[in-house]
């Protein structure tokens, strides 16, 4: 068996921690955290559109506000991963920080569903039409 944490096998559940908190934050403040798609050529509105939805989200009135859900399920689910991670990594500056790791990856996952459609339209990269649609499902 494991005799101390350095055995230990990392697993990432930071995911797991940070879905029903955000299921409950948005359905609590009726927001909708579903990316939606700039419908614009232009590079640069496409990418104010990523950053938007990244920190803003509709509700059901059609407004944007602050993207609560997201914010708090990312500083929660740092939070709880303290509990398992080792002294010295575990106080809440740390998790704050990772915290902020968490959301450049939903703002990258944001960027990859708004710009990964275009290449599917690429002629010589139609291969990788099927593997897009799989991730963007």
């Amino acid at each position: 068996m494991w005799n101390n944490h350095h055995q230990l096998p990392h697993v990432n559940v930071n995911f797991c921690c940070s879905c029903p908190p955000a299921f409950a934050v948005d359905a609590t403040l009726d927001e909708d955290p579903h990316f939606m798609h700039s419908g614009q050529r232009n590079m640069g509105a496409r990418v104010r559109n990523v950053f938007r939805q990244t920190f803003l989200c509709s509700n059901s009135s059609g407004d944007y506000t602050f993207s609560m859900w997201r914010v708090s399920s990312a500083i929660g689910s740092e939070l709880l991963s303290n509990s398992w991670r080792p002294a010295g990594t575990n106080r809440v500056g740390d998790a704050l920080g990772r915290s902020g790791f968490v959301i450049v990856g939903d703002l990258g996952a944001n960027a990859v569903k708004e710009f990964l459609p275009d290449i599917k339209r690429i002629q010589k990269l139609r291969w990788t039409g099927k593997i897009i649609d799989t991730f963007i499902k």
